[in-house]
Order: structure tokens, then C-alpha cells, then sequence
């Protein structure tokens, strides 16, 4: 019975810490979250250090800091790109989060927990915090907060409106979150409010949709939006769009309000359509925490290289690292060597296997900060994972798998990795029927962390002279002379180190509102609501 793994106390209580040192820093700054995390990184970990704490729990809060660091870096980005305008003074600070930071048993952000409690700090203006209601899903607290607001978001949504310039052009417009990133698309799509691109707002989906939702509840006018005709409506995969956006807050909406009888199985199936995103892991851990046992086996053989991606990523690494011989059976035969293939690239990004490349969501990843980090980001792709548990898993599978796995893997990779960089073509020719191989096999075959070791180093050549010295001492002359000799001694023969850039083709990184693009007969309604002759007061659009 596969279980998913709770953070032990002590884990817990140093993810907690490793949460709350990051908060002492400028999380808040606007940028990249990876550039901001290279940058943060060592301060952060210079900071543990510091701790008048025994040097295991520092050890414990180190190793948490990583991945929790990025983690509250993605979601800084999402609460800032729900809730601040661009140009506006930041309202969110490390204060703030130090106070209200609620985490889940996996050492994940509790988001919507998290956000209740920045709500009721008391230190917000009522806008921020409607925004932020919004995002939350909580019905009675946006009612509560509408009649303060109203007026400011009619304002401003009806000057945003008469400026035709945004129209279909802005970078944020939903025709390149289409191709830039699905979650902006899907959310759009939930919330009903894609009909036209006759106007554009800066204002995020989830806010468009509860103002029209206030507008209906508040003067039961059907015709203002068709909100509960909406939510009530025949069309009960509505709610399946929400799923993909990955705010497990909506998504538990519109199951609530849409009566959804699909078991979870159904809406996991959802989830892996879109990309592995660590957005919407929250939503597959909440779904796949529901499933029975029998349930969550069949998905996982169903699914098995989603699954496994979802797996590898932390904190549900932690599960499959002390689950790993029950995870490695849900895997067929057929797609064990994919699987330590895979393993092997996303624990060395820069180890490239040419002919045999595959697209999958595993491949993708590229070292950001150095190799010392223990983690590894995608390029494109928010997907945190944690070297101490991949390394587990790797040397925990490679025990368990058969002989013949082992040896196919080492053949195909390692050891074509090795003699291709070797300039002797009669040593590359004779390597295969030489008793070099033999020896080599049975230096890898019975220890996985070994072939760990040969790659953890620039220079494999030292790292394998060093492997056979400590493990097979008797044999290091002759293999010096009929193997190592022959290897080649730059690094860039094994590995390269891309740095980190992004994707030039998508829109430049924002932490700000995104626009939205909404109908003109939404503008009239507003229109309608106020009186036509107010003069809109531009002062007031401050926020």
C-alpha cells in the first residue's frame, strides 16, 4: 500500500526554519525566481550556519533550504502576479511572511491557509486583499470586502477599457500565454470571461470573475453575468479547467459548487496533460492523497512515466525514496532502462546522451546555481528537485533491478560515455572484447553510488582512477595502463555547463497583474451600474 511520506518532525521543524531564514532576505524583490534564488542562495546558507544550533539540525535545515527557498520564491511570484500592479509600491514584505507562512505535513506552502492569514493580519488595504480573497476562493470574505472596492475596480476597469491600444497586442494578452504557458490560458477558460478581445484589463482572471459574481449577487441580475448560471450550468467540465491552472482553491470550488461526482483517478488524468509544473503538484497531491490503495496502484501502472515524474519531483521524492523498491515494481520491464536513464540526466543535466534523447518532462533540466546546490530547475519549467533523495532512489533501484538491467545500462551509457572520449580509435574498437570491460562491470555492477561517483566530478578520468584505487587497488596499475591512459582529460568531453538563460521567444518574466482581455457588453454593464454621467476619478487608481 503506497502511502505518501510525511516530513519527519525533525525535517519538518528544519523546513520550517529553512522558510523562515529566507524570509529574512529581499524575497519580495521582483525578477526572476531563479536569478533570485542564485543570488540569495549562499547568504541564506551562510545564515543556517550561524544558528546557535547542534551542526546536525544544521545539517537538516541546509539541506531543507534549497528546495523550500524556491518553493517560496514561486510562490512570491504567484501572490504578487494575483495582487501587484506594476509600478506600484510592494505590499507584500519578509515580515509578513515570517507571520503567516502555513506549511502542509510534505513541507509544501499551505497556499490557501497561508493566504486566510495575510488576509486577516489586518495589514493589508482592501483591494490587496480582495485580490487576494479572489485568488483564495473564499466567497465570504470577498462579499464582505465588495462594497469597499467596488467603486475603485469600476474606475479603474472602465479607464482601462478606453485604451484600445492593449488590444490584441499586449505581451500578456491570451493568445501568447497560449503558447507561453498554459495556466494563464485554462484559468482563462474557467472563469467564462474569454468571448471577445474587445477590451483589455489589467486585472487577474479570478478578480473578473467575482466581480461579476458580486455584481449578480449583489442586485440579482441575471444579466449582468450569468454567474450562477454559470456555475450551476450543464457543462460540468468547466471545473476540469481549473484543475489545470494548479490553485487548489478554485479547483475545490468549482468541485463544490459543480457537484462533481469524479473520483480522483479522473482528475489525476487531467493534471498529467498538462506539463510537470510544480504549480500544480499541490493539486495531484490532494487528488492522489484521496485514492485508496487499489486506486493508487492503478493509476500508477496506468500512468507510470507520468507518475514517475511527479515522483522525482520534491517533496514527493521523499516517498518515492523511502518507498523505493514498492515504486520500482508499479515500473514494467519495458521502461526500467527509460527510467534510469532519466533518473541519471535529471541528477546530471549536463550528462548528454545524444542518440538517445527523449521529450518527456525529464530532459529538459539544466544546472542553475553549480552542482554544490544539490538542485536542480528547468529552464521553462518551475520543477524542484532535492540531490539528497534522487540519490537515494538511484542507489536503492540499482540494488533491486536485475543484472541484466545494470549491465545494459552501464554498456549504453557509461561505459559508450568512457570510450567515446577516448581519441585511440584501436582502444575504442577492442574495448568491447577486452578484459577491461569484465573488470569495469564488476566495479559498477554491485554498487550503484559508484556510478554516482564517476560523473559527480568534472574530470571522470581522475574520478575513475580514484574509484578502481579505492575499490579494486590490486588491479589499478594494469587498468592505468590498458584503460585510463586512453580516456580523455577534459572535462568538456564529458559534460557541459550551460548557464541559465531564458527563453528569448517568451514574455520577460513578470511578478506583476497579468491583463485580461474581456467583453464589451461586461464594460456596458458596469456602465450601466454607474450612473453614465460620473466623471471617473483617475486619483483614485492608485493600487
Amino acid at each position: 500500500m503506497l502511502c505518501l511520506s510525511v516530513q519527519s518532525l525533525s525535517n519538518l521543524s528544519g523546513a520550517h526554519v529553512a522558510y523562515l531564514m529566507w524570509t529574512r532576505h529581499d524575497v519580495t524583490k521582483g525578477g526572476s525566481s531563479e536569478k533570485l534564488f542564485k543570488k540569495l542562495i549562499d547568504a541564506v546558507l551562510a545564515d543556517v550556519q550561524s544558528l546557535p544550533v547542534p551542526e546536525q539540525s544544521k545539517s537538516v535545515v541546509s539541506m531543507q533550504a534549497k528546495p523550500a527557498g524556491m518553493h517560496l520564491l514561486y510562490f512570491m511570484k504567484f501572490l504578487l502576479s494575483k495582487t501587484q500592479l506594476e509600478h506600484s509600491p510592494k505590499w507584500l514584505t519578509g515580515e509578513m511572511l515570517f507571520n503567516c507562512l502555513v506549511l502542509n505535513g510534505d513541507g509544501l506552502i499551505n497556499h490557501s491557509k497561508t493566504i486566510e492569514k495575510l488576509i486577516d493580519s489586518g495589514l493589508l488595504d482592501n483591494v490587496t486583499a480582495f485580490r487576494l480573497a479572489c485568488t483564495n476562493f473564499q466567497e465570504m470574505e470577498i462579499v464582505k470586502l465588495w462594497p469597499s472596492v467596488r467603486q475603485y475596480f469600476f474606475e479603474k476597469m472602465l479607464l482601462e477599457s478606453q485604451d484600445t491600444s492593449h488590444t490584441g497586442k499586449s505581451p500578456y494578452s491570451p493568445r501568447t500565454l497560449l503558447c507561453y504557458n498554459r495556466f494563464y490560458a485554462d484559468l482563462e477558460t474557467v472563469l467564462n470571461i474569454r468571448n471577445s478581445r474587445d477590451r483589455y484589463v489589467i486585472e487577474p482572471s479570478e478578480v473578473l470573475f467575482w466581480i461579476r459574481g458580486c455584481m449578480s449577487i449583489e442586485n440579482n441580475r441575471e444579466d449582468a453575468s450569468s454567474f450562477m448560471e454559470f456555475i450551476l450550468g450543464d457543462d460540468e467540465l468547466h471545473w476540469t479547467d481549473a484543475v489545470g491552472c494548479g490553485n487548489v482553491a478554485c479547483m475545490d470550488y468549482f468541485k463544490r459548487c459543480l457537484n462533481v461526482r469524479y473520483g480522483g483517478e479522473e482528475i489525476i488524468e487531467y493534471i498529467f496533460k498538462h506539463p510537470v509544473v510544480d504549480c500544480r503538484l499541490q493539486c495531484f497531491i490532494s487528488e492522489f492523497s484521496s485514492l485508496s490503495s487499489e486506486k493508487k496502484s492503478f493509476v500508477f501502472r496506468k500512468h507510470t512515466q507520468k507518475m514517475i515524474s511527479h515522483f522525482l519531483q520534491w517533496p514527493l521524492s521523499l516517498t518515492f525514496a523511502e518507498n523505493a523498491e514498492e515504486i520500482w515494481n508499479f515500473i514494467s520491464e519495458d521502461l526500467k532502462e527509460h527510467f534510469l536513464q532519466k533518473i541519471f540526466e535529471t541528477l546530471f543535466p549536463h550528462f548528454r546522451f545524444f542518440y538517445r534523447f527523449f521529450i518527456d518532462g525529464f530532459s529538459l533540466f539544466i544546472p542553475m546555481a553549480g552542482e554544490q546546490l544539490g538542485l536542480r530547475v528547468s529552464e521553462t519549467l518551475p520543477a524542484i528537485y532535492m540531490f539528497e533523495h534522487l540519490e537515494h532512489i538511484w542507489i536503492a533501484v540499482w540494488k533491486i533491478s536485475s543484472i541484466s538491467l545494470r549491465t545494459l545500462f552501464l554498456n549504453m551509457y557509461v561505459f559508450y560515455k568512457l570510450v567515446g572520449s577516448s581519441k585511440s580509435r584501436k582502444f575504442r574498437e577492442n574495448f568491447e572484447d577486452s578484459d577491461v570491460k569484465e573488470k569495469l562491470l564488476s566495479l559498477f555492477l554491485p554498487n550503484g553510488e559508484r556510478v554516482l561517483e564517476l560523473f559527480k566530478r568534472e574530470n571522470t578520468k581522475e574520478s575513475l582512477r580514484n574509484l578502481i584505487a579505492m575499490h579494486m587497488p590490486e588491479d589499478l596499475k594494469y587498468l592505468e595502463k590498458r584503460c585510463i591512459s586512453f580516456l580523455g582529460t577534459r572535462s568538456e568531453d564529458f559534460m557541459y555547463r550551460p548557464r541559465f538563460k531564458p527563453n528569448r521567444n517568451k514574455p520577460n518574466e513578470s511578478s506583476c497583474i497579468h491583463g485580461n482581455s474581456i467583453n464589451m457588453d461586461f464594460i456596458e454593464k458596469i456602465r450601466e451600474f454607474m450612473f453614465s454621467s460620473r466623471t471617473v476619478d483617475k486619483s483614485n487608481i492608485h493600487h
